[in-house]
């Protein structure tokens, strides 16, 4: 399983990805899954989502040596001792572990995303064009809003009215999003990946990355 990109988004946020190519009975050989662990696996059915699932743990487990990963009632992976967000796409797995709370989001550009552009962007958003290529431009915005929500454990489902990208610049970018009856602020950094892949951590501006 070959790691294709450690990256060290801030002083406290590390990113590892890697780029899924074995079969699922590769992904599976010297994996210890707990009980659970098994229950959960045993339960998602396409394949392609099995070797997602395995691929996480192991980055997770095999090279970052992460300790046991669990799940909060809302669905959000923890560790003991660490803050982590996970996310995968067709072929990549990725990880992002902190000493605070963060969200990550890892996606492919495809064309596919334009016709949906009005769903999740307000008219002023659409407007941030770090890349001067509208896949690309709003697969960006797309991993931002993904990564808040994932750093707000769920509370902000309404990516379009509740999540609001105010800048992006030299791919760091300034977040305002609903914390229950307040706003936070948070702050974002991206990369592109060969030209194909980006990648997005957030995480919230009062506390230091």
């Amino acid at each position: 399983m070959p790691l294709a990109h450690r990256w060290k988004a801030t002083d406290r946020i590390e990113v590892w990805m890697w780029h899924i190519v074995e079969p699922e009975e590769t992904l599976r050989a010297g994996l210890d899954l707990t009980p659970q662990e098994e229950a959960v696996l045993r339960a998602v059915r396409h394949p392609r989502r099995r070797r997602e699932w395995l691929a996480v743990r192991c980055l997770a487990y095999r090279a970052m040596g992460l300790p046991t990963l669990h799940y909060d009632a809302g669905g959000a992976p923890y560790v003991s001792g660490k803050c982590i967000s996970i996310s995968h796409t067709d072929g990549w797995a990725a990880v992002a572990v902190s000493d605070w709370p963060v969200g990550l989001d890892i996606e492919q550009v495809s064309d596919r995303i334009e016709p949906l552009r009005d769903r999740f962007l307000t008219p002023e958003e659409q407007d941030l064009l770090p890349f001067h290529r509208p896949a690309a431009d709003l697969t960006l915005l797309w991993t931002l809003k993904e990564a808040t929500y994932k750093l707000s454990r769920g509370a902000v489902p309404a990516y379009k009215s509740q999540i609001r990208v105010c800048s992006v610049k030299d791919l760091r970018s300034n977040i305002l999003f609903h914390d229950g009856p307040e706003t936070a602020e948070a702050a974002g950094k991206s990369i592109l990946l060969s030209d194909r892949l980006i990648v997005s951590v957030v995480w919230r501006n009062d506390q230091k990355a």
